[in-house]
C-alpha cells in the first residue's frame, strides 16, 4: 500500500483523529490515489488487518502481542468497520464507515461494544463529488455542530458552527498550490470565533511533490509552540521514515512493508535508538484463518 494508505494507518494509530473530520477534505488526486489502494485491497483478497501492540521490556520487543485493532474491508476494498479492543484484549467500541454508489464516505458512526451509539458524522457531497458539509451528531441523534466547506481561488475554507444556535466555533483556511486538486497543501490557519489565530501550518515538498517537511504553530495564551515533522521515502514512493520534534522531544518512527507494499509494522524509537513503541500489522485475505 502505498502513501495515501500509509498517512491513514497513521492517523488512525497515532492520533486522537481516527473519528473526526476530513482536514482538509480529500482532493480530486487524493481520490484517485484513495481508489487505487482500494483496488489493490480488493484484488489481493484482503479482508482484515490485525493491529498489534508488541510488547517491550528494557525497550526490546519481548515477542508477546496484545490485539490493539482490527480493520475490516467491504468487498469493494474500502475500510467497512474499526474495532477497538482495551488492554484486557477485550473489544471495546468499534466504527463502522457507509459509502454511496460513488465510493464517497457518507457516514461515520462509532458504537460501544455493545452496539450502543456513541456519536457519528454525516457528509454531505456536491455533485462533483467534493465534500461540502459534514454534521456531527452525539448518542441522541441530536446535531451538536456543522461544518462547511467553501472553495475560494486557492484557498479551501471552512467554518464550523455549533447547533442549535449556529454560533461559530471556529474557522480554518487551507492555502493550495493552483491547482488544488493536484492536492499539493502548502499551508493552513485557524481562528476562534473572535478572530483570534488558534494554530498555524505550513508543508514543504520534495521533486516529487511528496510532503518532506511539516511545521506546526499553536498558540494558547500568547505562547507559540512550535512542532516539526520530516518524512522519508522508501523506492517506492512510501513513507518509510517519521520524525516528529516537539517540545524538544524528538521520536523516530520507520515503517515496515511486506513485498507486495502492504504496512507490516510501525516502530518508534527516541534518539538514543531505545523503542517506545512497536506495532505490527497483519493482513489476512479471503483464503486465510485468523
Amino acid at each position: 500500500m502505498k502513501l495515501f494508505t500509509v498517512f491513514i494507518c497513521i492517523i488512525i494509530l497515532f492520533t486522537a483523529k481516527s473519528f473526526g473530520q476530513q482536514e482538509p477534505p480529500l482532493t480530486k488526486k487524493d481520490i484517485e490515489k484513495l481508489k487505487r489502494e482500494q483496488n489493490i485491497i480488493k484484488f489481493l483478497g484482503i479482508r482484515m488487518s490485525k493491529h498489534l501492540i508488541v510488547e517491550l521490556e528494557d525497550n526490546k520487543p519481548t515477542g508477546r502481542e496484545a490485539l490493539l485493532m482490527d480493520t475490516y474491508y467491504n468487498s469493494e476494498g474500502q475500510m467497512d468497520i474499526l474495532l477497538y479492543y482495551n488492554a484486557q484484549g477485550n473489544a471495546e467500541r468499534f466504527t463502522k464507515f457507509m459509502y454511496d454508489d460513488y465510493g464517497n464516505k457518507t457516514e461515520e458512526v462509532r458504537f460501544e461494544a455493545d452496539s450502543s451509539l456513541i456519536n457519528g458524522i454525516i457528509y454531505s457531497y456536491n455533485e462533483n463529488h467534493h465534500l461540502i458539509k459534514q454534521a456531527d451528531y452525539d448518542s441522541a441523534g441530536n446535531i451538536l455542530s456543522i461544518h462547511r466547506y467553501e472553495k475560494i481561488g486557492d484557498s479551501l475554507i471552512l467554518k464550523v458552527a455549533s447547533l442549535p444556535n449556529g454560533k461559530l466555533i471556529y474557522s480554518k483556511k487551507h492555502l493550495y498550490q493552483v491547482p488544488i486538486d493536484n492536492g499539493i497543501l502548502i499551508s493552513s490557519v485557524t481562528y476562534d470565533n473572535e478572530s483570534n489565530l488558534l494554530d498555524s501550518v505550513h508543508y514543504e515538498f520534495n521533486d516529487d511533490n511528496r510532503v518532506s517537511f511539516k511545521e506546526v504553530f499553536n498558540f494558547t495564551n500568547n505562547k507559540e509552540i512550535q512542532e516539526t515533522t520530516k518524512y522519508s521515502y522508501n523506492n517506492n514512493g512510501a513513507v518509510s521514515k517519521i520524525q516528529t520534534n516537539s517540545n524538544n522531544i524528538v521520536e523516530i518512527t520507520n515503517i515496515e512493508y511486506d513485498d507486495f507494499g502492504n504496512i507490516i509494522a510501525f516502530i518508534t524509537q527516541n534518539t538514543d535508538g531505545n523503542i517506545s513503541k512497536y506495532i505490527k500489522i497483519k493482513h489476512f485475505n479471503y483464503t486465510q484463518n485468523k
